[in-house]
C-alpha cells in the first residue's frame, strides 16, 4: 500500500545496527589461515579447472549446448576463489581436506556474477544460475 511505502521511506536507516561479535579479528585471521592450509586433492583441482574452462564458450571444453548461451565465462581467478571457498566450507564442516561436493555446492555463489549470459540465453529466459546448474552436471558425470 502507498501508506506502507511512505512509512518505509521515512524510516531512519542511519542508526547503527547492533551486532554481536562472534569472533574477534585474531580468531578470524587464525581461521582463515587454517582454511588456507587445508589440502586440495588433485582430483578436486581438476574438477575446478574443468568447471571453469567449461564456462568459456571459446574453449573446446564448453558443452555444445551452452556455447551460444554464454557471452563471457569465468577466468582463472574464479577457480582460485572456488578453491578458497571450498577450503573454508571443508573447514566449517570439520573435514581435513576439500572434496568435490564442496566445489559443487559453491559453484553457484562463486560463479554467478562471473558468467554472463548471451543475448541468445536472455532471449530464451536462461539465467546465469541455470547455466551454472548445467555446468555443475559435468562435475557429477
Amino acid at each position: 500500500e502507498r501508506s506502507d511505502e511512505e512509512r518505509i521511506i521515512t524510516l531512519d536507516h542511519r542508526r547503527p545496527a547492533t551486532v554481536d561479535a562472534v569472533l574477534d579479528a585474531g580468531q578470524l585471521r587464525r581461521f582463515q589461515e587454517l582454511a588456507a592450509r587445508l589440502p586440495v586433492p588433485d582430483s578436486v583441482v581438476a574438477a575446478v579447472v574443468t568447471l571453469v574452462r567449461a564456462s568459456r564458450p571459446a574453449e573446446g571444453e564448453c558443452p555444445p549446448n551452452l556455447r551460444e548461451m554464454i557471452r563471457w565465462g569465468a577466468g582463472p581467478r574464479a577457480g582460485q576463489q572456488l578453491i578458497a571457498a571450498s577450503r573454508a566450507r571443508a573447514a566449517l564442516r570439520g573435514r581435513a581436506s576439500v572434496v568435490t561436493e564442496d566445489v559443487h555446492e559453491l559453484a553457484l555463489p562463486v560463479l554467478a556474477h562471473r558468467i554472463i549470459p548471451s543475448f541468445a540465453a536472455e532471449s530464451r529466459g536462461v539465467s546465469a544460475r541455470e547455466i551454472i546448474a548445467e555446468l555443475r552436471k559435468g562435475l557429477t558425470s
